[in-house]
């Protein structure tokens, strides 16, 4: 019985000595190596490279219009902006509502759908510019956002470069549990950037160099992070920059949000298998350090090492109900009775949303991971309603 304790022990120790690095040890930890090991960027106030915008847009009819009015009104020399709207697939009007601009938007429009991997690709076939910028129909950045972006490209080690993603919900307001996601992980993007470079760039609004781009597998379920990832691989840079933002709508549901979430850890246990050679600390330093520490934990650790420290305490409760497991065992109750709490639409308590949030998104890792190694996520996109 007391070997078993003892092993109970270690286990539970090292599941919070992991969760603990994952959610505060690492930010801690990058916040102080960003701020003594800051690696500058030289930017170039008036650099202004050609940019091609590829928007990969399947039944966008809802935002399209704004989409390409806000695309269009982005303050850039015109003769080096050019606009390319993949649709293909589309059964709604969003082809329709393409071809009203014809001339400032150059519509790719095909009858099959293939995926967005496909779509980039074929965007990129059509692309000019030698800046390629991936944006999200729905995500809608400020108006100097390609002027901003290209004085990073001025420095010939950043290779990407990637905004920042402001949630809002339909009342104008930050999302809950999304938005404070977010204002976590724009922390850690800053401090990542900072040390050395970014650890995968969100859809919403990622610049890369064209001659850098290179095709993630047409089965890539998280395409722009293993895009964004293979370029930081070639030795190049992705940067944050904070002062680009674009706004997007909030999802409507609970179940939408969980469908997202879930192809995105899906795509990540895929991209830690398909990235294995970041594996290499001794290759990729810094870089490998931050991926580890930012994404692999998070993905494919942490998910079940809840479940884990929680049947393990209760074990431990179980062979000696007093003492230090007992008020472990209760911390963890409480903890999950804050996060069930969360489930109750509006609730605007912050401790409540942290706590529903970190188990929602550990819970859709597990779904996710699931999903994965039985092969049941589709590559399609399931389109959330917003």
């Amino acid at each position: 019985m007391e070997g078993m304790a003892a092993m109970l022990k270690i286990i539970f120790w090292v599941s919070v000595g992991v969760i603990g690095y994952a959610y505060v040890g690492y930010p801690v930890l990058i916040f102080l190596l960003s701020s003594l090991f800051k690696k500058e960027v030289r930017k170039g106030s008036g650099y202004a490279p050609g940019i091609s915008i590829i928007i990969c847009a399947f039944n966008e009819e809802k935002v399209i219009r704004e989409k390409l009015e806000n695309t269009i009104g982005l303050d850039y020399p015109p003769d080096k902006k050019q606009i390319v709207v993949v649709a293909d697939g589309s059964t709604d009007k969003t082809r329709t509502i393409c071809e009203e601009y014809a001339g400032r938007v150059t519509l790719m429009w095909a009858p099959e759908r293939r995926g967005k991997v496909h779509a980039m690709n074929r965007g990129i076939g059509a692309a000019k510019g030698e800046i390629i910028l991936f944006t999200d129909a729905n995500s809608f950045p400020g108006k100097a956002a390609l002027s901003l972006a290209a004085q990073y490209f001025a420095d010939p080690e950043v290779g990407g470069v990637s905004g920042e993603k402001q949630v809002i919900s339909r009342k104008g307001e930050g999302a809950d549990g999304e938005g404070l996601y977010w204002k976590y992980e724009s922390f850690l993007k800053k401090c990542d950037s900072a040390f050395y470079s970014l650890v995968g760039a969100p859809g919403e609004f990622f610049a890369v160099r064209k001659e850098l781009y290179e095709d993630p597998g047409q089965d890539a379920l998280i395409e722009d992070f293993i895009v964004s990832m293979r370029v930081a691989m070639k030795g190049c840079r992705i940067v944050y920059a904070p002062e680009i933002v674009a706004t997007e709508m909030g999802v409507m549901s609970k179940r939408d949000e969980f469908v997202r979430r879930r192809r995105i850890t899906a795509g990540g246990v895929q991209s830690v298998l398909r990235l294995a050679g970041l594996w290499n600390v001794a290759k990729y330093g810094r870089l490998s350090f931050s991926y580890i520490s930012h994404r692999v934990l998070r993905w494919v650790v942490t998910p079940f090492l809840f479940p884990l420290m929680f049947a393990v305490s209760a074990a431990l409760l179980f062979m000696n109900p007093h003492g230090f497991y007992l008020l472990a065992f209760a911390a963890q109750i409480i903890f999950y009775g804050l996060a069930l709490a969360g489930l109750r639409e509006g609730r605007r308590n912050r401790l409540v949303a942290m706590c529903f949030q970190v188990c929602f998104l550990n819970f859709s890792a597990l779904a996710g991971f699931y999903r994965y190694i039985t092969d049941t996520q589709p590559i399609l996109w399931e389109k959330a309603a917003r």
